[in-house]
């Protein structure tokens, strides 16, 4: 017995082994034979059952095929000429194992004489009798089956045995009185054809991080992680990844190796992009110097950071500028450094001298030798030659003008109160 198998998709035929490609009605198709034998004979066909690792069977078709081949001899007893004809034929039937039949043929041969009346002679020959040698013919039989209990009969890992008998079936007629002779051998061929779905592929995960699409059931005979239906190997679901800062802060999902190759910080397996765990860069100041780094960076140059995302522009780095305030009431821009060297009083960083915020000297009435008067602070009173008349003191009336001095006896300043 030979058996052959053969995968047939809608694109043509692959190998058994390859079965890769997800493409619906796809077939598997088995062959076995029994060789010529004389009948009455009973054998055995084997094919293996249907994997359901493959996918969903759907239906089994068994083409069954047979051949018979012989001799055939015919003697008319009869007083009257007759027309004979004789079938060379076989009964072939292949069965479930529980014997039941899944298909018939019976492959023939049919001959048809008129002869006369017996000539006189049993001798297969003459004028009433007739011999054939190496007759032979063939027949063929497809049946198609959908049965729950046939697709569970050819589903599994193994092989399904399915017997196959032979028996003579030749007949001949056409005289009252006849005498038949057939010597008949047979063979037989099947073809068990499983039309199925095919399983979904997905990516199978080993623990060494290389992948392979197999179906699932593939997959987990093979000691792999099955990455779900139509999921591919490309990229590689299958080497472990987790969050990666780039030295500009963004986050990737990337493997270890790539992260390192990238000069990124690789933050672990399995970690995430969300939330966002990469430290964003800003302002870092060393001294007055001013530059854009991470953190970690920054801290490395021995500089102060400002902040996640603060910007060198202002740059935050030169010291804090504020209003200075001094005794006369001015007011400077200057930091709290100068501010203190110069003897002024330092407002806070940021403030601003318009309008000035220093408080003011008192400011009185000065005096100059014309007698004009002007409300000014002592410092600007004196610096300008002036006389200063006091705080608060005001220029109306004027302090500043001279009273004339008048000479008199004190006779008449006495006869001034009489």
């Amino acid at each position: 017995m030979l058996r052959h198998a053969t995968v047939s998709t809608l694109t043509g035929s692959i190998a058994l082994m390859s079965v890769a490609a997800v493409v619906h009605g796809d077939t598997l198709e088995y062959t076995d034979d029994i060789s010529l034998m004389t009948t009455n004979w009973s054998g055995m066909m084997s094919f293996p059952q249907f994997d359901p690792a493959l996918g969903t069977l759907n239906s089994v078709t068994v083409e069954l095929g047979g051949h018979v081949e012989g001799d055939a001899k015919f003697e008319s007893l009869d007083a009257e000429p007759a027309t004979v004809v004789m079938n060379l034929a076989a009964e072939i039937e292949l069965q479930r194992p529980d014997n039941s039949p899944l298909a018939v043929v019976v492959p023939l041969v049919e001959t048809t004489d008129n002869v006369t009346a017996f000539d006189g002679t049993i001798d297969f020959l003459g004028d009433s009798g007739r011999t054939y040698e190496g007759l032979s013919g063939d027949d063929m039989e497809t049946e198609m089956t959908t049965l729950p209990s046939d697709l569970a009969l050819f589903t599994g890992t193994g092989n399904i045995d399915l017997p196959a008998v032979a028996s003579g079936a030749s007949t001949g007629s056409g005289a009252g009185n006849l005498i038949l002779q057939f010597a008949t051998s047979a063979s037989s061929n099947a073809k068990v054809i499983y039309d199925f779905t095919p399983a979904p592929l997905g990516a199978c995960c080993y623990e060494d991080g290389s992948c392979m699409v197999l179906t699932e059931a593939e997959c987990g005979d093979s000691g792999g992680t099955y990455q779900g239906d139509d999921t591919g190997c490309d990229p590689n679901p299958c080497e472990a990844v987790g969050a990666c800062c780039s030295d500009l802060g963004s986050c990737s999902i990337r493997t270890e190796q790539e992260c390192l190759d990238a000069g990124s910080e690789y933050f672990g397996d399995n970690t995430d992009c969300d939330p966002d765990p990469c430290p964003k860069p800003g302002a870092c100041c060393v001294g007055e110097e001013c530059t854009i780094e991470v953190p970690a960076d920054c801290d490395r140059l021995g500089g102060e950071f400002q902040g996640e995302e603060t910007s060198c522009d202002p740059n935050p780095c030169l010291p804090a500028m504020g209003a200075c305030c001094f005794a006369d009431g001015s007011c400077q821009m200057l930091n709290e450094n100068d501010c203190d060297n110069a003897m002024g009083t330092y407002q806070g960083d940021d403030t601003t001298c318009d309008p000035n915020p220093c408080p003011q000297p008192p400011a009185g009435a000065c005096c100059f030798s014309d007698e004009s008067c002007q409300v000014l602070t002592q410092v600007e009173c004196e610096d300008a030659g002036g006389v200063y008349q006091g705080d608060d003191e005001p220029c109306d009336p004027n302090p500043c003008e001279i009273v004339p001095t008048v000479e008199s006896t004190w006779g008449q300043i006495k006869n001034i109160y009489r």
